[in-house]
Formats: C-alpha cells, sequence, structure tokens
C-alpha cells in the first residue's frame, strides 16, 4: 500500500485563492472521496492489525500497519471507540447482509434456519479476533447498532417460524423465540470460537445441532448419528 504523508492527511493549501474563499465544488468533491477511500484505507488496515494482534492490539500497532501514524487514526476516528464503531458498522452490516442472503434464498424454513447459522458461524470463524473486537463493544454506540442488526435478523427467523407453523401469524410466547434464538447461537458460537481447532466441530456439524436443537430441543438426536 501507497504511503501517504501527515500533509496528504488534511487540507492542502489552496493555489491562487483568496483568503476566506471557499473551495470550489469540484474541489470540495474531490477532498471528499479522498477522505473516504483513505478512511476505507485505514479500516482494512486496522481490521488486519486485529486479525492478527487480537482484539486488544495496541493504536500504535494499528497505525504500524497502516504505514501512518496514530495521530492520523486518531484525526479520522476520534479514538479506540470511533475506529471500533467504524470497524463495526464494516464487519456488522457485511455479516447483516450474509446472513439475510442465506436465509431468504433458501428454499424451505429449516433450511434456511440451517444456512443462516452455517453462514454466521463460517463469518466468525473467518476472523474470531476480528468478531471478539466487533462484538464486544465498549461503548453504547456500538452496541445499539448491534441491537439494531439482531432486531433486523430475529424479524427474519419469525418470518421463517411463521412458515414452519404454516403461515400462522405469531403471538404470545412465540414472539420471544427469534430473540432467544439468536442469543442461543451468538453464545454458543462464542463458545466453539474459544476452543482450540482441534478440540471443537466443524462449523457444518455446529450448525446441524445448534438447527436441530432449536427446532426439536437439547433432547433431539445429534445430527449423523
Amino acid at each position: 500500500m501507497k504511503q501517504i504523508t501527515l500533509q496528504s492527511e488534511s487540507h492542502p493549501p489552496a493555489q491562487n485563492q483568496a483568503v476566506g474563499a471557499r473551495p470550489s465544488d469540484g474541489r470540495a468533491t474531490r477532498w471528499d472521496e479522498h477522505r473516504s477511500l483513505r478512511r476505507d484505507e485505514l479500516v482494512l488496515a486496522a481490521r488486519r492489525a486485529i486479525h492478527h494482534g487480537g482484539p486488544g492490539v495496541a493504536m500504535g500497532d494499528i497505525a504500524a500497519e497502516a504505514g501512518t501514524s496514530k495521530s492520523v487514526y486518531y484525526r479520522y476516528f476520534g479514538d479506540k471507540d470511533g475506529l471500533r464503531r467504524a470497524i463495526g458498522d464494516d464487519v456488522v452490516s457485511k455479516l447483516s447482509a450474509a446472513v439475510v442472503e442465506a436465509g431468504r434464498t433458501a428454499p424451505d424454513p429449516v433450511a434456511a434456519l440451517t444456512a443462516m447459522i452455517g453462514t454466521y458461524l463460517a463469518q466468525a470463524e473467518a476472523s474470531p479476533n476480528t468478531y471478539a473486537f466487533v462484538m464486544a463493544p465498549e461503548d453504547a454506540g456500538q452496541a445499539d447498532a448491534l441491537k439494531h442488526v439482531s432486531d433486523h435478523l430475529a424479524e427474519l427467523f419469525r418470518e421463517r417460524l411463521e412458515e414452519l407453523h404454516r403461515g400462522a401469524e405469531l403471538g404470545g410466547e412465540h414472539l420471544f423465540w427469534p430473540h432467544a434464538a439468536l442469543g442461543f447461537i451468538k453464545a454458543a458460537g462464542e463458545a466453539w470460537l474459544e476452543r482450540e481447532p482441534h478440540e471443537r466441530p466443524s462449523a457444518p456439524e455446529l450448525t446441524a445441532t445448534l438447527t436441530a436443537w432449536l427446532l426439536s430441543g437439547p433432547l433431539a438426536p445429534t445430527p449423523g448419528t
């Protein structure tokens, strides 16, 4: 990645422009585009640093991965929580989109539940450190963002559960099932990620087990037995 100097991180001085004059719309647009692209580069570098160094990686190490200084990160994101929110927006939006797509394109409700769980686990397994960094927010803003995504996924779970009930609209205690299912999947997935790869079932194996448990309870036969 081409290193951008500190001067390029702030507005360059205008040439032949009167003092106090506003930059042209074209120049302002180019600057906005530059900032957006640079911000994306910084987020990507931070994700690499977290992926390799863990969720507690220092800002200095993140900046080194980007080939820049901590002051640049602070200029763009304010502090580490600001960076967490930016990474969280990127990771959670992509995770949510992948899970929703898996659920909506499956041929039937059971296949949809299986696909959604499998996609969630696969995305988390791809980078456990990044997952931990995003899913354990230290600020209220990121927690609110995660709740918004959870509510969206719970609504999709509810739709699929209604299909299992032959289109009957759910009421009463059934309204809590989608949220309970998400919490169950999240807790199981995080406990699964904490184990060494050779000590845990594969993602497809765990997906099949969690699907069976959610649909039939923990006394359901373990898939494959």
